[in-house]
C-alpha cells in the first residue's frame, strides 16, 4: 500500500525534526539556551519542519496529478485541487490572514472577547473549507464507487492532518504563550501534521506505482 522509501525515510525525517525541536525546546525553559533557532522549531513559517511539510505537499500533488494523468481517473484531479489548496494554506499562511482580517476589519471582539482570535479562525478555516471540499466533491461524483474506494485509506491520513493542524491549533491558540502545555500541544499538533502527512505521501507514491496494475485489471 506504501511506497516503502518514502515511509521509512520522511518518518525518520519527522522524528528527527521533532525531536531537535523538544530538546531546544526544553534547552530553552530551563534558560540554558537564549535563542531558538526558527529553523529547528517546527511551529514556525518557513522553518525546517515547515518546509519540510511544503515539500510533502508538492511532492504528493505531484504525484496525484500523475495519476491522474496515467488513469484520467477523476477522483485523482479532485484531490489534487484538495491538497494545492493545503500546501496554498500552509506556506503562505491563507488561514491566519484571513483570522487577522476579520479581528480587523470586524468587531469580533465586542462578541467573543478574549476568544476572538479563535472564533476568527474557525471561520477562516470553514472559509477554506469550502473550495476545498468542492474539489474533493467534484472529483468523488464524477467517480465509480472502486476509484472511491481505492482512495479511502489516503482520505484517512489526510483526515489525520485535519485533526491534527485544525483542531490542536484551536487548541494551542487559547493555551497562554510559552507555557508547558501550550508547547505540549504544539508538538501534538505539529507532530500529528507531519507524521500523517507523511502517511499520506508514502500511500499516494505507493499508489502511482500501481495505477497501470489497477487499470490492466479494470479492464
Amino acid at each position: 500500500m506504501f511506497h516503502r522509501g518514502f515511509l521509512i525515510g520522511f518518518l525518520a525525517a519527522d522524528c528527527m525534526f521533532l525531536v531537535i525541536h523538544a530538546v531546544f525546546g526544553l534547552l530553552t525553559m530551563r534558560g540554558v539556551v537564549e535563542v531558538w533557532p526558527d529553523f529547528f522549531n517546527v511551529d514556525r513559517d518557513w522553518g525546517g519542519g515547515e518546509i519540510f511539510s511544503y515539500i510533502k505537499w508538492a511532492l504528493t500533488i505531484g504525484a496525484v496529478v500523475a495519476c491522474f494523468m496515467k488513469s484520467r481517473k477523476p477522483i485523482f484531479l479532485g484531490l489534487g485541487g484538495l491538497f494545492l489548496i493545503c500546501l496554498l494554506d500552509d506556506s503562505i499562511g491563507l488561514h491566519e490572514r484571513g483570522t487577522l482580517w476579520l479581528v480587523d476589519e470586524f468587531t469580533i471582539y465586542r462578541y467573543f472577547g478574549a476568544m476572538q482570535g479563535v472564533v476568527g479562525e474557525l471561520i477562516a478555516w470553514a472559509s477554506l473549507g469550502i473550495p476545498a471540499v468542492a474539489c474533493l466533491g467534484a472529483g468523488w461524483w464524477m467517480s465509480n464507487s472502486r476509484d472511491r474506494r481505492l482512495i479511502l485509506p489516503g482520505l484517512m491520513f489526510f483526515a489525520g492532518v485535519v485533526v491534527s493542524a485544525v483542531g490542536m491549533d484551536v487548541i494551542h491558540s487559547s493555551l497562554p504563550d510559552r507555557s508547558l502545555a501550550a508547547g505540549l500541544v504544539g508538538m501534538l499538533e505539529e507532530g500529528g501534521e507531519m507524521i500523517f502527512l507523511s502517511l499520506l505521501l508514502a500511500f499516494v507514491w505507493g499508489l502511482l506505482r500501481r495505477v497501470d496494475d489497477l487499470q490492466e485489471q479494470a479492464i
